[in-house]
């Protein structure tokens, strides 16, 4: 089935009984490093807005990949009812060609207000394991300078390690990016120049275990940092580390 159609707004008026017109925005929600597939899935919960009007719209990852539905879509619709919530996973609706880390959009149809949006991505087999997932408006990112990212809290430990979630936000098509590696005194330990893939394409670039990638046996602290060297769109994604506890810790590059 083709992806439902969204209609983009920049402003839009709603109208709530008893109460002033009200200007709504809905704009998009971009949620970096969800998606599923081995033990690991993502739950989002949409809530409905602080007008309480209720809400409908979709779930989508922008995708120009030909493929059929089912079984590999790409969307899926919701409703919010007044007040109401609604709790989706995310391998309930993306396609087996898309398993994987991606970048989630969220919208709502014309005149609609965005829900309020939770993301969580978790380990079935050991429900602990999971960690929240940071939800922004496009708008916001848009407005933020992602040439350079720095994501703390890098490890690389038996059993410890951290994996480095990339994708250009946008229709820009792919950045070139260096990644660097950094101890907590700053020293330079490695670094490695890749290509980080625009949104439609089946997935986000992850470098497991960046750490050991880079070059490092063992290291309790530090940093990634990613600088853009070529390329447009807004350069954004996640570092999830991973412990021998059950713990999962998920960082972004900047202070939004």
């Amino acid at each position: 089935m083709p992806r439902v159609a969204f209609v983009f707004v920049v402003l839009a008026a709603a109208f709530l009984p008893g109460a002033a017109l009200a200007q709504v925005d809905p704009g998009t929600l971009i949620i970096a490093g969800a998606g599923w597939g081995g033990n690991w899935d993502t739950e989002i919960e949409l809530a409905d807005s602080p007008l309480g009007v209720g809400t409908s719209g979709g779930i989508f990852k922008v995708n120009s990949i030909l493929a059929p539905c089912p079984p590999n879509c790409d969307t899926v619709a919701f409703t919010v009812p007044p007040g109401g919530t609604v709790r989706i996973l995310v391998s309930d609706f993306l396609g087996e060609f898309f398993q994987g880390p991606q970048t989630l959009r969220v919208t709502t149809a014309t005149e609609q207000p965005l829900p309020v949006v939770r993301a969580r991505v978790f380990n079935s087999l050991l429900p602990c394991q999971s960690a929240e997932l940071p939800v922004f408006r496009e708008s916001t990112l848009a407005g933020l300078d992602t040439s350079v990212l720095v994501f703390a809290g890098l490890r690389r430990q038996p059993g410890v390690y951290s994996n480095l979630i990339l994708q250009n936000v946008g229709t820009q098509g792919a950045a070139e990016a260096l990644v660097e590696m950094l101890a907590a005194d700053g020293a330079l330990l490695g670094s490695e120049v890749v290509t980080v893939p625009v949104e439609d394409t089946a997935l986000a670039l992850t470098l497991v275990d960046v750490a050991g990638r880079l070059g490092a046996s063992q290291l309790d602290g530090g940093s990634i940092r990613v600088t853009r060297r070529s390329g447009e769109g807004v350069l954004w994604g996640v570092l999830a580390t991973v412990y021998d506890d059950g713990r999962l810790a998920v960082g972004i590059g900047t202070n939004p």
